[in-house]
């Protein structure tokens, strides 16, 4: 064993004749190696360093920018720092569902999209007011970089979508799996890792295309809502709850409402395709029990019914924007 007396001498003998004793010494996210880097952003998501993470992924892709593994992991990662997830979604809908907090004046919406007459209350309500909406729009652009990671994944492995998965595609059972497998394969052929982590990366993608897709289709509505003076009312009939509808201050501006929706059904239908998907095709495991995997497949099935009910009642709308 060298004398620990001699080890500054050493060292300065190695610095004199231009050796770098600490050459060798790997420092985290330094490579020019994409599969290095994305292992690199790995272990800073185990530390909690997400946003390094964020970094890595980014300096991966321009390397490799159609790196399934990078492109699958970053749109997980930029929902992670969002702190989205499926309680998202429950959340929002609770605050949808929320007490009422106004009565409607008459005076002011002349075109509703409920039928009026004896028995027939309305009380007006407003779900972005919510601290939960407020929030997610201070996190729209991170969820707008997730949705372009997302697509290009889609895209990398050779689907044929412009913006969206859609039901013409991946409407069966059979078209979801096939889904779930390209993704899974693409990501164990690029990158070496084991089948079994590959699927597990391609769930956790899944499900965070499908809550950006969602999210994000809810916040751009939200700008449609408000230019053209939209009020959500809770409807009545004699006592009993007859659902939600909407008002308006003129047909002019339902018909341009009814337009906007028709415009976020693609993307509404992509975002419960992913997470139908996901459920589908990953057996509950660490992290993911079955309880989540049940509520995945309950918020897809409910959006599915609120789509088709909207299809079935507006037959003719068409997306305008």
């Amino acid at each position: 064993m060298l004398p620990l007396r001699l080890i500054p001498t050493m060292l300065l003998f190695f610095a004199l004749a231009g050796c770098n004793v600490f050459e060798g010494l790997y420092e985290e996210g330094s490579s020019d190696d994409p599969q290095v880097l994305v292992e690199d952003a790995d272990f800073a998501i185990q530390n909690g360093e997400a946003e390094k993470a964020i970094q890595y992924l980014e300096k991966a892709l321009e390397k490799e920018p159609d790196n399934a593994r990078a492109l699958a992991k970053l749109t997980t990662v930029r929902l992670k720092v969002a702190n989205v997830d499926v309680l998202t979604l429950q959340t929002l809908v609770d605050d949808f569902l929320a007490e009422e907090i106004a009565t409607k004046s008459g005076g002011q919406m002349q075109a509703c999209r409920y039928s009026d007459g004896p028995g027939v209350t309305a009380t007006e309500f407003d779900y972005r007011t919510s601290a939960e909406y407020t929030r997610l729009l201070g996190v729209q652009a991170a969820l707008q970089a997730a949705q372009a990671n997302g697509i290009q994944l889609l895209q990398a492995i050779g689907q044929a979508l412009d913006q969206n998965l859609s039901t013409a595609a991946y409407g069966s059972a059979a078209a979801r799996a096939g889904l779930f497998s390209s993704i899974a394969a693409t990501i164990e052929q690029q990158s070496g890792v084991s089948e079994s982590v590959a699927r597990q990366e391609a769930a956790a993608f899944l499900i965070a295309f499908g809550l950006t897709e969602f999210t994000l289709s809810i916040l751009e509505l939200d700008t449609d809502v408000t230019s053209n003076q939209i009020q959500w009312v809770r409807v009545q009939r004699n006592g009993q709850d007859a659902g939600i509808s909407v008002c308006a201050p003129t047909q002019a501006n339902l018909d341009a409402m009814v337009s906007a929706t028709s415009c976020q059904v693609p993307q509404l239908r992509s975002g419960g395709i992913a997470l139908r998907t996901r459920a589908e095709n990953l057996a509950p495991q660490s992290g993911v029990g079955v309880n989540d995997q049940a509520l995945v497949l309950e918020i897809a099935d409910e959006l599915d019914n609120l789509l088709d009910d909207f299809e079935a009642e507006f037959p003719a709308a068409a997306c305008t924007g």
